[in-house]
């Protein structure tokens, strides 16, 4: 049976597995608490990380050390999911929650401009971050991104869709094991944290942004950078990189073997850090 005291004790299982020394912050925010996980040196380039629905912002245990040498990262837990930031009363419009997590990243990033790294919902969140907020945003890193560029695998969202109906740990897994079936297994201590957050955290109850349409991303001024999973199932990557490459010219887009939607950003670790890495240089 899942608990709110159980999954917190999940959660700080995970965060101390950070091998950097990690701040936590909760920024007050109108009637939303963000709370986000902050390391890295403080004068460094500031990099938000947001992570997919029902991951929470411990779910890059395995990228930060890397990203903190040279950068102040910013692991957000995106306020209606998963995670210790807390909303009072209705649920956020889209642009109520990105409003709230751009006004909790400046207070830790001295009002600079960031760069988001955003896997999966929180790449939509990313986008609709971005699209409204431009000027603060100085690029983009959407990883596996769904329902940025083309919408779901209907093969993924009847296999989505008993957890989507009646969450618990039992179909998150079941789910999670489809998924990543023909890539690299994700961290298994991630996947009982997502069991866990599951039924106190449904995925129906999220703020979820509409796609946008491909001229209104024409319009960003800021880089963006599209690492796809290759063997994602909640897309077709190959299908994905070739729109992407055909509509705008102006984004770069990798691929990482042997990783999956639901692997990412724990496993293959290296490879999904290294891609980051990459792409925050060339940006």
């Amino acid at each position: 049976m899942t608990t709110p005291d159980l999954f917190r004790r999940a959660y700080d299982d995970m965060l101390s597995r950070w091998p950097v020394p990690v701040e936590s912050v909760c920024a007050p925010v109108g009637r939303v608490r963000v709370h986000m996980n902050v390391c890295g040196p403080v004068d460094a380039p500031p990099v938000a990380l947001f992570a997919g629905a029902g991951a929470t912002s411990t779910v890059w245990f395995a990228n930060a050390a890397r990203l903190a040498q040279s950068n102040r990262v910013i692991a957000v837990d995106i306020p209606g999911d998963a995670g210790l930031s807390t909303v009072d009363g209705k649920r956020l419009s889209p642009d109520e929650l990105v409003d709230a997590c751009d006004q909790a990243i400046r207070q830790v990033s001295a009002g600079r401009a960031v760069r988001i790294v955003g896997h999966s919902y929180g790449a939509q969140c990313a986008l609709t971050y971005a699209l409204r907020h431009s000027d603060r945003i100085a690029s983009l890193v959407l990883l596996d991104p769904n329902g940025c560029f083309t919408g779901i695998n209907p093969r993924y969202l009847l296999r989505a869709m008993p957890g989507l109906i009646a969450p618990s740990a039992r179909r998150t897994a079941r789910l999670i094991n489809w998924e990543t079936a023909r890539g690299q297994s994700p961290d298994v201590n991630w996947v009982r944290l997502s069991q866990l957050a599951a039924p106190l955290f449904p995925v129906r109850a999220l703020t979820i942004p509409r796609r946008p349409k491909a001229a209104s991303i024409d319009e960003l001024p800021m880089p963006i950078s599209v690492i796809l999973a290759a063997e994602s199932r909640v897309h077709n990557p190959r299908r994905v990189a070739t729109l992407i490459k055909r509509r705008f010219s102006d984004i770069d887009v990798a691929s990482i073997a042997v990783a999956s939607h639901h692997s990412v950003p724990t496993s293959p670790a290296a490879p999904v850090t290294d891609a980051i890495v990459d792409a925050l240089l060339r940006q």
